[in-house]
């Protein structure tokens, strides 16, 4: 894998001979001529390796998710994700057609000792 296929521009690959914009072009004059869009990602930003070790590891986002805008306006909330690299060298990718709304605070749970002060905290624990 020399010169990532795939891969549409170069901040997509670390590594390796680079992208090659004659492939490049067909790439995007395809997705163009049937008006697809690509529905992006969150991290990891690479979906393959050579898994080798530096400096001969070779890193690309070659596999990626297409819609078009009439597919898109049914699933607005569509997210794709990367996820970890296991016993092979493309990750697979997980498409969401709902995007719920994160119901977990980034911040841990903390007890706090003073809650147990108030008159009204056995009763609300007693009921939960």
């Amino acid at each position: 894998m020399g010169d990532f296929n795939d891969v549409v521009c170069g901040d997509e690959n670390m590594g390796g001979n680079g992208i090659c914009r004659r492939r490049v072009e067909e790439y995007t004059s395809c997705m163009n001529f049937y008006n697809l869009i690509d529905l992006g990602f969150t991290r990891p930003k690479f979906t393959w390796t050579n898994k080798r070790v530096l400096p001969k590891l070779i890193q690309g986002r070659l596999d990626r998710v297409w819609a078009n805008l009439k597919w898109k306006s049914c699933f607005p909330e569509a997210l794709v994700k990367h996820l970890a690299h296991i016993n092979h060298d493309h990750c697979p990718l997980l498409l969401s057609l709902d995007n719920p709304p994160n119901r977990f605070s980034k911040r841990p749970f903390r007890f706090q000792p003073v809650w147990l002060s108030h008159e009204r905290f056995p009763p609300i624990v007693r009921g939960a």
